[in-house]
């Protein structure tokens, strides 16, 4: 990684990125009750939608398998060069398939399928 101006731009981004989303829980705390007397009545008197539970879970499930498919995938030697996982773009050489009437084509392709 070289100290570029630009990478110093993205760096900056990302920290005004991580405290902006910081601050912002912050603003949050004021739709809490403020005592026990209050969160007791907000459950008594208004109504319950158990949809928002669903979606929380969905969308921390969705965020969950997500990180876990990038961190994977930037560990695999053969997946780390893709944009997807962070890096710079795969350069792949189009895949021709073994001709199967060679018999030593054949017997490595059934090997390869053992070696998977």
């Amino acid at each position: 990684i070289e100290d570029t101006q630009a990478f110093r731009w993205t760096v900056f981004n990302s920290f005004l990125l991580s405290y902006g989303f910081a601050f912002a829980s912050l603003g949050m705390l004021y739709f809490l009750p403020r005592q026990k007397a209050e969160a007791q009545e907000r459950k008594k008197t208004w109504p319950r939608h158990p949809i928002y539970g669903y979606i929380t879970i969905v969308m921390l499930s969705i965020a969950l398998i997500y990180s876990l498919t990038v961190n994977f995938m930037s560990m695999r030697p053969s997946t780390m060069c893709m944009e997807f996982a962070g890096g710079d773009g795969c350069d792949l050489a189009p895949v021709t398939p073994p001709m199967l009437g060679n018999s030593s084509n054949a017997s490595n392709a059934s090997a390869r399928l053992l070696l998977l």
